[in-house]
């Protein structure tokens, strides 16, 4: 199942966000793969350390890491809202390297729009603000 088949399925039955999880290096405690549970599809997202890009992939199941790491802010808020849109990002060099994310507002509350950004064989979580 390729990329936009997963993010189609979540949009198009409006699946919400239940869970996050991180996984973070031994050694430098970086995140290395963030799992974003949508219903029953857990989408993987992970750097590639070969080249620094990113590898999403999803599976038919609940997360697969049991563990009580620290979810970044960013992530949390996301929680319990539904997917909007979403791009791939290529830099300039030619390399895919970051998706971004952005989930519905609720309740006049304003949208959460993420960025995890492949660099030095770690993801990056970065917050995207709109400026009005």
């Amino acid at each position: 199942m390729g990329v936009q088949d997963i993010f189609g399925k979540i949009i198009g039955e409006q699946i919400p966000l239940l869970d996050v999880r991180v996984r973070r290096c031994d050694v430098s405690k970086d995140i290395v793969s963030v799992e974003m549970q949508f219903g029953e599809q857990t989408i993987h997202v992970r750097v590639d350390s070969a080249d620094d890009t990113i590898q999403i992939s999803a599976t038919e199941s609940t997360l697969s890491i049991e563990s009580e790491e620290a979810i970044p802010s960013t992530l949390s808020a996301a929680i319990g809202r539904r997917v909007e849109w979403w791009w791939l990002m290529q830099n300039n060099q030619g390399y895919w390297d970051a998706i971004q994310v952005e989930f519905a507002g609720d309740n006049g509350s304003p949208a959460v729009c993420i960025q995890l950004v492949a660099a030095a064989s770690a993801l990056s979580v970065r917050n995207v603000v709109n400026e009005r």
